[in-house]
């Protein structure tokens, strides 16, 4: 069915993503054309290390951020309490040793 959810009514609604992002954490960062939504900027903090700034801020610090990455990472928040409009983000190896990798890929679910 052909049915217009307008953003107002949207950025309410906690189970449709209301930000995503992939970029490429070695050559940069730099976030891959056309692939990204509601993001502002993403800051190298470090190898492995990024802080993702939102557009529109969320209306508080509880919002879910899913992330993965390639080359068999994984992605875990220990550096700072995430705030409505940023989150910090660090890529690790299987190993535990701080990577950056080719493709990161983040979604974002909350009220806005």
């Amino acid at each position: 069915e052909d049915t217009y959810a307008p953003p107002d009514l949207i950025k309410h609604s906690p189970g449709v993503a209301k930000a995503w992002v992939k970029y490429n954490a070695v050559t940069g960062p730099a976030i891959y054309s056309g692939i990204s939504y509601n993001i502002n900027s993403i800051t190298d903090e470090g190898t492995g290390d990024f802080t993702i700034t939102i557009e529109t801020d969320f209306s508080g610090a509880n919002y879910v951020a899913v992330a993965t990455c390639s080359n068999n990472c994984y992605m875990h928040n220990d550096a700072a309490t995430p705030t409505a409009g940023a989150i910090r983000l660090q890529g690790r190896s299987d190993g535990g040793t701080a990577t950056d990798t080719v493709h990161t890929y983040v979604a974002f679910f909350g009220d806005q």
